[in-house]
């Protein structure tokens, strides 16, 4: 009902990957909306690893399957709402690596840097051999289905008081499709308790290099030793809190 009213206006969200990993099924730029106050009231009573999925498919006025979004687009359509919500400007707190002095930056979300699909990334799947064992990967990216995978199982290993980077295990079986002469049991065992450290860093790589999606990173000044470092940009449940400037 929501996505139905008409005194807000629809703002455009160019995908990164300008829909080149969907077939059709989801276009190049999506139309969203900024957060109501009456979203805030719903969302305050949902749990944390529940938001994300829920805010994404309020706020699109797309009829698309939202599981399929590459995380990249998915982050992208994040980063759109909260700037049409509350403005471009973003702060949140950091430390300074040199003097660990703690402060607050703030970075402009309608100019982060913005890596976009090429027809020479190709399509997925693709091939990876790992540089020690030369074992042969097929290869595609993650998705939305993915990350909520990731969370569950995450909250399982939680609960049951298990091994929380299992999760991480979960995301490499999801997205890495075969490997060449092991059957689907074998690929899973092999990722969970075979891989090499440095091959593990080179199919992250792999994926993140392909991955179509904004850079998370902003270039920060310590006021107070003046050292100049890079950091990342945090996109927890506060990303889509505003808290009006002392006098407004």
């Amino acid at each position: 009902m929501t996505k139905n009213l008409t005194f807000f206006d629809w703002h455009p969200c160019p995908l990164p990957s300008k829909g080149a990993y969907y077939d059709g099924a989801i276009p190049d730029t999506l139309q969203v909306r900024p957060l109501l106050w009456k979203d805030e009231r719903r969302f305050e009573a949902m749990p944390d690893d529940k938001f994300i999925a829920s805010l994404i498919s309020t706020m699109v006025k797309d009829e698309i399957d939202f599981n399929e979004l590459l995380t990249g687009d998915r982050i992208t359509i994040l980063l759109k709402i909260r700037e049409i919500s509350f403005g471009p400007e973003y702060q949140f707190p950091t430390a300074c690596p040199s003097c660990a002095q703690r402060f607050h930056t703030s970075v402009d979300l309608s100019n982060l840097r913005m890596l976009f699909y090429s027809e020479a990334d190709g399509q997925e799947p693709w091939d990876l051999v790992l540089p020690r064992t030369e074992r042969e990967l097929k290869i595609r990216l993650p998705r939305a289905k993915d990350d909520e995978a990731v969370l569950d199982r995450r909250r399982e290993e939680l609960k049951s008081g298990g091994d929380v980077d299992l999760a991480d295990v979960e995301m490499l079986k999801r997205y890495v499709l075969e490997i060449k002469g092991m059957d689907e049991k074998t690929k899973n065992l092999f990722l969970e308790e075979g891989l090499l450290s440095m091959e593990y860093a080179t199919i992250i790589k792999f994926v993140n290099d392909k991955m179509p999606a904004p850079v998370l990173r902003s270039e920060v000044f310590c006021p107070s030793c003046k050292y100049e470092f890079e950091t990342g940009i945090p996109l927890g449940v506060d990303f889509f809190r505003y808290v009006p400037a002392k006098g407004a």
